[in-house]
């Protein structure tokens, strides 16, 4: 049976730093996965509203015309992208 021995005050600190390291070192990656998961939503997010709105624009200029709601959606939609833009 290996002998037990006394850990010191140094060795204690070192073991404790080296935790701190890698609990800060994991947390980087978290806040940096969600950050990359905020970025991918709030871009497909712009893209689908750019579509909605091409199509949108695309039935006002073929003259069918656009409704109270429609209108308010379709400058909705507008100032959303512009405002990831």
């Amino acid at each position: 049976m290996a002998p037990h021995r006394i850990a010191t005050r140094k060795q204690i600190a070192d073991r404790l730093e080296l935790l701190r390291r890698d609990n800060v070192k994991r947390h980087n990656m978290v806040t940096e996965r969600n950050d990359l998961k905020t970025k991918r939503y709030n871009a497909q997010r712009v893209r689908q509203a750019q579509i909605e709105h091409d199509v949108l624009l695309g039935a006002a200029s073929r003259g069918v015309g656009l409704d109270k709601s429609r209108s308010a959606r379709k400058d909705n939609l507008a100032n959303l992208i512009s405002s990831y833009k």
